[in-house]
């Protein structure tokens, strides 16, 4: 992959992380540029062929003030105590949760 990403402001000597996908432009983990090794390295256990970058995407700060957070739960989740909670403060309108 011929184009690197930009120098991280810390530490010049990696990349900024990045999303990094598979040859078949599945998302597979964050990575980043080693400029000192001329290396692509990722934070997951499995080697692969990297098909391309692209940065993490920053949150837009009008968001970041939201009182209210929604659960996102994983695909075969099962529910627990935190669906529990979630629903007691819809119920109650309430946006601390209490255990009873």
């Amino acid at each position: 992959m011929s184009k690197k990403p930009e120098r991280d402001q810390n530490d010049l000597s990696f990349s900024r992380t990045v999303l990094v996908y598979s040859e078949q432009f599945d998302f597979i983990e964050l990575g980043y540029f080693d400029f000192e090794d001329d290396s692509w390295y990722h934070f997951g256990a499995d080697s692969f062929l990297l098909k391309c970058w692209c940065y993490v995407p920053h949150p837009d700060p009008k968001h970041l003030n939201d009182r209210e957070w929604p659960l996102i739960k994983h695909q075969g989740y099962q529910n627990d105590i935190v669906d529990e909670l979630h629903e007691k403060i819809k119920q109650r309108g309430s946006k601390k949760p209490s255990i009873d």
